[in-house]
């Protein structure tokens, strides 16, 4: 898998002390683009290692000396259907422990519409 890293560092991750966390544009009530794979990503103290899911599925991965992690869930058809995107940290034994749950979160089209005046018309008139 090509890995895209970006070189943007937000204040919460410079310098942070959290064990392992998304990056900031994950977030509560998000969209993800229907049919495409769902890349996701984060920072954390190198070498913890992670399991993340969503909808079903899970993945693990470790966050390299870089104190970034990320990975990829296969792509998914349009739903409405509220979705979670979990991430957990392994302790010390086997066991994981939940750090953060990303809730209501669908797939779909997403669009970006700018304009000014003409922003209200209707799409029965185009």
């Amino acid at each position: 898998m090509k890995t895209h890293r970006p070189n943007i560092l937000s204040q919460r991750q410079a310098g942070s002390q959290i064990e392992a966390d998304f990056n900031d544009f994950f977030t509560d009530n998000m969209i993800f683009q229907r049919d495409k794979a769902i890349h996701v990503n984060g920072f954390g103290q190198p070498g913890v290692r992670l399991r993340i899911s969503f909808d079903g599925e899970t993945r693990k991965t470790r966050v390299q000396r870089d104190g970034l992690w990320q990975l990829r869930f296969n792509k998914r058809p349009a739903s409405a259907n509220p979705m979670e995107l979990s991430l957990e940290l392994k302790t010390e034994g086997k066991e994981y422990k939940k750090l953060k749950t990303l809730t209501n979160i669908v797939c779909g089209d997403i669009w970006l519409c700018s304009g000014q005046s003409n922003m209200e018309m209707g799409l029965a008139l185009c």
